[in-house]
């Protein structure tokens, strides 16, 4: 029953004006992304922008790609709008983990590259090995929490073109 709701009201959310719906594989250990295919299933896909993460240890070429294809069945499309790594994770080189973004861009299975909670210099470097602009960066940012603005990394998005999506 509560997953009908869920539906729902994503459904109505939609229908009410919502355009931009962001997920991640990690919410609700997978669920989520199934609730909100299921809910836009009969949607025109271009009426929302649609959003994902790969979460924190899935960075590696052939585990962003696996958790990539995973979203995408789950949401029910072919391509997400906006494509995060959902931490920065120096387990992994930025190098190769921009190397399975760029095979996505290039598949037309993403078409925006986003980050969390970077640094501006981990966005610098991981723009560095990426074949389009980095979208935006969600980071921790509100009327109490200011570090963004503090740390430069306001300024740095302003700079270099990328949006700061606040969570």
């Amino acid at each position: 029953p509560q997953d009908a709701i869920d539906v729902q009201l994503i459904k109505d959310a939609v229908s009410n004006g919502i355009t931009h719906i962001d997920t991640a594989e990690v919410y609700g250990d997978n669920h989520t992304e199934e609730l909100v295919g299921q809910a836009l299933e009969g949607i025109q896909r271009n009426l929302v922008f649609l959003a994902s993460k790969a979460q924190k240890g899935h960075h590696t070429k052939h585990l962003l790609t696996k958790s990539l294809d995973n979203s995408l069945k789950r949401l029910k499309t072919n391509y997400l709008d906006l494509y995060y790594l959902h931490r920065y994770t120096p387990e992994t080189p930025l190098k190769e983990t921009a190397a399975a973004l760029n095979v996505a861009l290039k598949q037309g299975k993403i078409r925006n590259v986003g980050v969390c909670n970077f640094s501006a210099s981990h966005v610098n470097e991981l723009q560095n090995y990426l074949d389009a602009p980095i979208f935006a960066n969600q980071v921790h940012y509100n009327l109490a929490f200011r570090e963004p603005e503090l740390s430069g990394l306001i300024s740095h998005a302003e700079e270099k073109g990328y949006f700061i999506i606040a969570w």
